[in-house]
């Protein structure tokens, strides 16, 4: 029996799903607190400004959004293709979360501030791991296409640009963080952003070291990645070294980061489906079915379409759910005020959070190129 609203993929709603709630969370956050505050009844009671409203409502679209993906990915587990339906249908997608919104605004604040938000920190922090060992997977896999299809014109001119995107980014945080004889911590982690860049950028080309592993562009890439997350980490500084602090609100960083949150949920859906085989054995049935089903006069055998089988669609659900709690985490500044009418987007933690995740990704970067000079006989 065919679902009404059926698509081809049900990843390409999924996400669109995901976008659009990140839209409507933004939004509620900074616009959107006196509507918060009318139609929530008595569910908020610990608020009482508007921006503290916007911040309760980031928390339940984004637990909406978490039980939405994880429990699809739970019923997908338990009960795999009996799910077709309402997998594949956006229409029923759509309908079921929300019913979950509905049922998750009115539920009371403390289940948010005691609860949740410490999930959310412990699963965004995961996500933030799990994205620096994507970006090393796809600028390597980026690096090696390249190289097969001999394109070191377009190499060079990535690579260039990356290292001088990094050097200003550098530049612009010495000029607006490390100014005054206060700010020795901001000075000291910027140095380290310019001599880890360096460090792994030679090292990626001393072939006696990291044999085929390295490459100047993914160097070049990462140093500017990881240039980006210490600029983001210094702009969230509550200090007086913060020079942005006058204007704690600007939302590019912020938007800047939630795309690229996108881009990666996205690349591992449809890199996972298409490194898949689809599940044909007799013990296991394809959770989507999309071969075409029309039959003319003269074509009596149906045109199979490749399938998304359940180990896929399990795993891209469960990214999903941990992308709706770093969602939450990233436009509440980790949650880290204690007075929930007082929040801002400055805080330490959110500092912290992301120096430290620029630091993890150097150190998986780092045992990238030394893993094949420690374990020479597993690279032969």
């Amino acid at each position: 029996m065919a679902c009404n609203g059926c698509s081809k993929d049900p990843r390409v709603s999924f996400v669109l799903i995901l976008f659009l709630n990140i839209v409507l969370a933004t939004c509620l956050k900074y616009w959107g607190g006196e509507f918060v505050q009318w139609i929530s009844i008595e569910s908020l009671g610990l608020c009482e400004t508007s921006s503290c409203y916007g911040v309760q409502a980031v928390y339940r679209i984004s637990c909406a959004l978490a039980f939405f993906y994880l429990s699809l990915g739970l019923m997908v587990y338990c009960c795999g293709p009996q799910l077709k339906c309402l997998v594949n249908s956006w229409l029923m997608q759509v309908l079921y979360y929300t019913a979950l919104l509905l049922g998750f605004w009115f539920v009371p604040d403390s289940f948010y501030s005691d609860g949740y938000v410490q999930v959310a920190r412990v699963v965004a922090g995961c996500f933030l791991l799990y994205q620096a060992m994507l970006l090393i997977t796809i600028v390597h896999d980026f690096n090696d296409k390249m190289l097969d299809a001999e394109k070191f014109t377009e190499m060079m001119a990535i690579t260039v640009s990356a290292f001088l995107g990094a050097i200003t980014l550098i530049i612009v945080m010495y000029l607006w963080f490390a100014e005054g004889d206060s700010c020795t911590l901001q000075a000291t982690t910027i140095s380290m952003t310019l001599l880890l860049s360096i460090t792994f950028s030679v090292l990626s080309i001393t072939r006696s070291i990291v044999k085929e592993r390295g490459s100047l562009m993914v160097s070049a890439v990462l140093s500017l990645y990881i240039a980006y997350l210490n600029f983001s980490g210094l702009t969230s500084d509550p200090s007086a070294c913060n020079t942005t602090a006058a204007n704690p609100d600007d939302l590019v960083w912020l938007i800047v980061g939630l795309v690229w949150s996108g881009i990666s949920v996205t690349y591992t859906g449809w890199s996972a489906a298409s490194n898949s085989q689809t599940l044909t054995n007799a013990n296991s049935e394809p959770l989507m079915t999309t071969s075409k089903s029309e039959k003319s006069s003269d074509q009596s055998v149906s045109e199979p379409i490749p399938e998304i089988d359940l180990g896929t669609m399990r795993s891209f659900l469960l990214v999903m759910g941990a992308c709706a709690m770093y969602m939450c985490m990233l436009l509440t500044n980790w949650a880290s005020t204690e007075d929930p009418n007082g929040m801002t987007n400055l805080s330490e933690a959110s500092m912290w959070v992301q120096l430290i995740s620029e630091w993890t990704i150097v150190l998986l970067y780092f045992w990238v190129l030394f893993a094949p000079w420690l374990f020479p006989e597993r690279f032969e």
